[in-house]
């Protein structure tokens, strides 16, 4: 099953810019396949954006840091203002086709009301190392025409410690933190995100790092965990992923364009003992 869903700004403060009067000149493009394999089984879900403003910019009351080769970030919950400002743009119809033979490419089309490209299903079975490409028709006066490719990596089997989405592990705050992982042919690079989030506020922190999948390892210090909440599996909820993904970004015109094919990892829920 391949779902595609381009998305424009989900910031209740962006606003949306439709066919024309938008100059090409700042235009941030993103495109990410997810592909989710259970056995025989695919899920895959994509979702796209075309902003233009500062979308790129962290939000004003966020706070962002590197530590260890990891990024930190740490926002507060509902009533801080300051969140970036960025409009959502239309890149006219949008098409992502796997060159196997008789994979049919999907299309996605802008929806004016929405000022989205709404959400499109199919049943692509996509593998490792097929190579996937998306190809922008482009807005006379807007964003322009643009294509880019990126083969699928391979996927990751296994990690030490196990993730499940049934059972937390315990992850301290005041310790180095350490995963292996295992995978069939993983390229690109490996993506772990560790994120906090208070159901009660809305206040989230997280700490993304990334490896080469030949390392089989990953290492995140005690400082860059210190940033976290202290999850309780209650009302702060802690959920780790890793994920093998490969990525392409090129310009084009005044288009900043990013795709990302990201594979089949390991997730589960994480509990904070400090």
């Amino acid at each position: 099953m391949m779902s595609i869903m381009a998305c424009g700004s989900d910031s209740p403060n962006s606003g949306a810019a439709g066919d024309g009067g938008a100059s090409a000149t700042d235009i941030v493009g993103n495109v990410l396949v997810t592909i989710a394999k259970n056995g025989a089984n695919f899920r895959t879900t994509s979702s796209a954006s075309f902003l233009s403003g500062t979308p790129s910019a962290i939000p004003a009351q966020c706070e962002s840091s590197t530590l260890g080769g990891c990024t930190a970030l740490s926002c507060p919950g509902v009533g801080d203002a300051g969140t970036v400002k960025f409009k959502s743009l239309n890149a006219g119809t949008i098409t992502i086709a796997d060159g196997t033979p008789g994979i049919t490419p999907l299309t996605l089309s802008y929806d004016a009301q929405s000022e989205q490209y709404p959400l499109v299903a199919g049943e692509q079975i996509i593998q490792a190392g097929d190579e996937l490409k998306v190809t922008g028709e482009g807005v006379p006066n807007g964003i322009p025409s643009f294509d880019i490719s990126a083969k699928a990596s391979g996927e990751i089997s296994g990690s030490n410690p196990t993730l499940s989405d049934t059972k937390s592990i315990e992850l301290s705050r005041t310790k180095d933190f350490a995963i292996t992982f295992t995978g069939s042919g993983a390229s690109g690079t490996v993506s772990l995100s560790i994120t906090t989030s208070d159901l009660s506020n809305g206040a989230h922190a997280s700490v993304t790092c990334a490896a080469n999948p030949a390392n089989g390892k990953i290492t995140v210090t005690k400082d860059a965990l210190a940033k976290l909440l202290k999850a309780d599996g209650r009302m702060v909820l802690g959920t780790i992923a890793l994920s093998p993904e490969v990525q392409v970004t090129q310009s084009t015109g005044g288009l900043l364009m990013t795709f990302t094919v990201r594979n089949t990892g390991v997730s589960g829920l994480f509990t904070n003992p400090d």
